[in-house]
């Protein structure tokens, strides 16, 4: 999710009246931090009965390098009409989905991602695996299950933390405020001149 989130805050970043505006760069974090996790859509398969250990089980077709491209292809085809750039787009939209296999494949005990998949359903492994490997299901909210999510949590702390930075080009809350105060206070000067400027006074009479 971290890493999703990392691709929405870039996106918005660079996205028309994105940056310093927070509503567009929380809902761009929160929808690609769900696009990370979309490999784990084959939970469902698993939970209805599909073995495994085959492509459509955990950790199968959808832990390969396809999915991130029908993703990618996609958010080409649908940022024009959203006003956003299409390529920094489709490719933050791919990076978020592939993410996510390829941190699986960084996991402890891990049977690997066949990344290749259909040309291959080899499965591939990084040689340095320091993420510990979470529990499947409801055995998630488990003991073990909230060992691995602390784990996690710190060891994707930086990344997170990094992420949720305010923006440099953000006004702060107090800017935001001062700035009020001075539109009503120029606002009122205004109102105060014009008035004082139609006020007429009588002209004193000859003798």
């Amino acid at each position: 999710m971290a890493v999703g989130m990392l691709a929405g805050r870039i996106l918005a970043q660079g996205a028309p009246g994105g940056g310093a505006a927070g509503i567009n760069r929380v809902g761009a974090m929160v929808f690609f931090s769900g696009l990370a996790l979309l490999p784990d859509v084959d939970y469902l398969g698993v939970m209805m009965g599909v073995p495994d250990s085959g492509p459509c089980g955990h950790r199968g077709a959808t832990h390969s390098l396809i999915p991130p491209l029908i993703v990618a292809l996609m958010a080409a085809a649908l940022a024009p009409r959203m006003h956003l750039p299409r390529w920094r787009t489709a490719t933050l939209c791919g990076l978020a989905v592939a993410s996510h296999a390829l941190l699986d494949a960084m996991t402890v005990t891990s049977r690997g991602v066949p990344l290749l998949w259909p040309i291959s359903f080899a499965r591939f492994e990084m040689p340095w695996r320091p993420i510990p490997n979470a529990p499947c299901g409801l055995a998630y909210l488990s003991r073990e299950g909230m060992r691995v999510a602390v784990i996690e949590f710190f060891q994707f702390l930086p990344l997170l933390v990094w992420t949720l930075r305010p923006h440099q080009g953000s006004p702060t809350r107090r800017t935001v405020r001062a700035k009020r105060r001075g539109t009503k206070s120029n606002r009122t000067t205004r109102m105060t001149r014009h008035a004082a400027a139609s006020v007429t006074f009588p002209r004193p009479r000859s003798v």
